[in-house]
């Protein structure tokens, strides 16, 4: 809901937010109804199109991780279940160097899995499950 009024606030009525990803369903004919049909949000918010975007990974860290700004434009998000996001206004290469008290762990963005929702890339990769202490990029 975050993204909706984001967007709306901003002026946009055609946007686009993540799908919610499942691991499994408890069933083979388990399935969301049309409550997460994205027209119906934007019929509700008053948008114009809204796309729902397949992203592959479990972006619940935006809501209840820590966060830590990497530069102007990047922020990590992360949580002590295992969970690194990064959220940037433009394409990230290089390392991310993950530090925690018993470890310090080095991730090539190359690996992350990536999804593009409106003008933000979101980067997601499973850490070592403990508290992260700094999150940096590195060239």
């Amino acid at each position: 809901m975050n993204i909706v009024k984001n967007q709306l606030s901003q002026g946009h009525k055609d946007f686009t937010v993540p799908d919610f990803h499942f691991l499994k369903m408890q069933n083979s004919g388990g399935h969301f109804g049309f409550f997460h049909d994205p027209q119906i949000y934007g019929r509700y918010f008053g948008a114009g199109n809204v796309v729902k975007e397949k992203v592959n990974f479990d972006y619940s860290v935006l809501v209840n991780g820590k966060q830590q700004a990497i530069g102007d434009d990047t922020v990590a998000w992360f949580n002590n279940r295992g969970d690194l996001m990064l959220v940037s206004q433009h394409p990230l290469v290089g390392t991310v160097q993950v530090k925690a008290p018993s470890s310090d762990t080095s991730l090539p963005l190359a690996r992350f899995t990536v999804a593009k929702i409106n003008n933000e890339y979101w980067y997601f990769s499973a850490i070592p499950e403990e508290e992260v202490t700094h999150v940096a990029l590195l060239p």
